[in-house]
């Protein structure tokens, strides 16, 4: 980003001096930052997206025993929002949990419902 306002302060020191200047300064400090910053964001690979993953397995696969109804759902949410997307995957899990409702089970049992069923298939 920092390059691009760089150049682009160049080409309109051109047209309009002061305001090219402007911009070509604010490309110098965005390449500064941008050089300085501590923490650099990785690189995901398929790689670490399949680890990533297998430790989301893992972990919903880990719980024991009895669950509450809000932590099930929670963890069944996250589940389907990063493998669906955010609307797909609330639509999804929504669908499933009203599929047990409407055959007369209560919201919190038809959550450990599908909990349960999902824990089986991972």
């Amino acid at each position: 980003m920092g390059v691009v306002l760089l150049l682009f302060g160049v080409f309109s020191a051109l047209v309009f001096l002061p305001l090219g200047a402007s911009i070509a300064l604010v490309g110098v400090a965005a390449i500064i930052y941008g050089i300085l910053r501590e923490e650099t964001p990785k690189e995901m690979t398929l790689a670490n997206l399949r680890v990533e993953e297998e430790k989301r397995e893992a972990e919903f696969a880990s719980t024991e025993g009895d669950i509450d109804s809000e932590e099930a759902y929670s963890k069944l949410l996250t589940r389907y929002v990063n493998r669906w997307g955010v609307q797909t995957g609330m639509e999804l899990l929504e669908n499933e949990i009203i599929a047990y409702t409407r055959r007369g089970v209560s919201f919190s049992d038809a959550v450990k419902k599908v909990y349960q069923r999902q824990k089986e298939t991972s």
